[in-house]
């Protein structure tokens, strides 16, 4: 049986929301100085005590313990009920003013199924978060994208799959029950089957990063071919940039500076093999996939991608090394998504963001070193996500913006400042303007900032259902 929603709201300013607050039930908190941002120390500090509170009747409670404390400064807070353990917050404050969107998790509860989630193949597809979230409890947009595509800036990975490997910027990732936020690398290898190990993998979907010699894997979801590389080692514009990988050594070049590539296109026999390569086993043990060699090609060509083959791109001495398989020959290959910290934390689902708002609880450092002030100091539309307890509590918060007198948008600093007092204690900021959008049971809930509407995104996170009820 649906759980009936729990709508609170709380009205200060009457004739601009009579007509909202007639279909509420009044639970009363103080109200903020219209058009004064709150103070970094909190968002949710006492207000104006000169408040009219004339309005609000005698017996109605001033506090509501469902009320998080950070919205003490809010108009109107209204709270929905989705699931078990999941609760849809809405509050309007007149101090920014903000029109904030929150989605409280609790895993003890609810047994949350969450997913990363993409458009495609290709990785450059887009898609609203409306569609991407449309048979889920909830979802939200999440890592920045490159133009006119949909590829992803940092990781994408759904189910244990890579569909774009990490770059420089961080993840929030969810691996063995738990989840992250930090840089992230790569880490894998390809072997013979039953034989010596060939070469590392060093990137999944992405150009080759650098001089760095060892494998780039590319899938169907990089697009129709491999990118081309010239007879100087330099390729043609990829969907994404590199990113790192902990394997990675400083390739070896032929004299007169060219780096020889070799392309291996490679005819994989278990496509469902995919998710063992998550399951903790090295490919010596078994784990990873397993391919019969379709083709080898030296000459730096583009390669077909279609769905079922993979391609191994090597340059320097992992090209020499690959250019020593032939066709027939049987290989296993083994890929993961871990963290660069050397805690080496897996992640099973991964989307990227940036920068990092909150360690320990704590502002971090990289909220605003480098950061262009134009878009860390400015208000802006935002979509952020933070959690305590390794993900036990989760927060994903929308705050609406470009919207005057309705939602100003907040700095990066207040973002930070709201998920600290609402009890995050590790946050990372998620792509907003436009993109960002908090959908609830298939409907967008917040107010998207494009003139169009939703924008189309790269990627989403998704609360697909919750274990505990059964159903999603």
């Amino acid at each position: 049986m649906e759980n009936l929603p729990r709508i609170v709201a709380v009205p200060l300013r009457l004739a601009a929301y009579s007509l909202i607050l007639a279909t509420f039930v009044v639970a009363g908190c103080a109200p903020g100085h219209d058009g004064v941002p709150a103070p970094a120390a909190s968002l949710g500090a006492a207000a104006d005590s000169a408040a009219d509170v004339s309005a609000r009747p005698d017996d109605a409670p001033r506090t509501d313990p469902g009320i998080p404390a950070a919205f003490a400064g809010a108009d109107t807070v209204r709270i929905d009920t989705i699931a078990l353990g999941v609760r849809h917050l809405y509050a309007w404050d007149p101090r920014g003013p903000w029109g904030i969107h929150l989605l409280e998790i609790d895993a003890a509860r609810c047994g949350p199924v969450y997913e990363a989630r993409k458009a495609g193949p290709p990785q450059s597809a887009r898609a609203r978060t409306g569609a991407l979230a449309a048979d889920a409890l909830a979802g939200i947009n999440a890592d920045f994208f490159r133009l006119p595509g949909g590829t992803t800036v940092s990781a994408h990975v759904e189910g244990g799959r890579i569909v774009a490997g990490p770059g420089a910027r961080p993840v929030v990732a969810l691996g063995d029950g738990r989840w992250w936020i930090g840089r992230a690398a790569l880490q894998g290898l390809v072997a013979r089957r039953g034989g010596d190990v060939i070469a590392p993998i060093v990137q999944v979907n992405r150009t080759h990063p650098g001089d760095t010699a060892g494998v780039v894997l590319f899938t169907e979801w990089y697009g129709e071919a491999t990118p081309v590389e010239d007879a100087g080692g330099g390729e043609g514009a990829g969907p994404a940039a590199a990113g790192t990988s902990p394997a990675g050594t400083a390739a070896s070049a032929p004299a007169g500076g060219a780096v020889r590539v070799t392309a291996v296109t490679v005819r994989q026999l278990d496509p469902a093999a995919d998710a063992a390569r998550t399951s903790g086993r090295t490919v010596a043990e078994g784990a990873g996939a397993v391919g019969v060699v379709a083709a080898v090609d030296s000459m730096g060509g583009s390669q077909p991608l279609s769905p079922g083959t993979v391609v191994l791109h090597g340059r320097g001495s992992t090209a020499a090394a690959l250019r020593r398989l032939a066709v027939g020959d049987t290989v296993v290959w083994s890929t993961s998504v871990i963290s660069a910290d050397g805690a080496r934390r897996a992640a099973r689902e991964a989307v990227g963001g940036y920068p990092v708002l909150l360690r320990d609880g704590e502002f971090a450092p990289e909220m605003e070193e480098g950061v262009n002030p134009s878009f860390g100091e400015r208000r802006h539309p935002r979509t952020a996500v933070g959690f305590a307890d390794d993900g036990r509590r989760m927060f994903w918060l929308v705050v609406d913006g470009r919207q005057d007198p309705y939602s100003d948008g907040m700095s990066l600093r207040e973002v930070a400042t709201l998920l600290r007092d609402l009890g995050a204690e590790e946050a990372l900021n998620l792509d907003g303007g436009g993109s960002s959008a908090l959908v609830v049971r298939g409907r967008v809930a917040n107010r998207p900032s494009d003139p169009t509407g939703e924008r189309p995104v790269g990627n989403a996170l998704v609360l697909a259902g919750c274990r505990a009820e059964g159903a999603g």
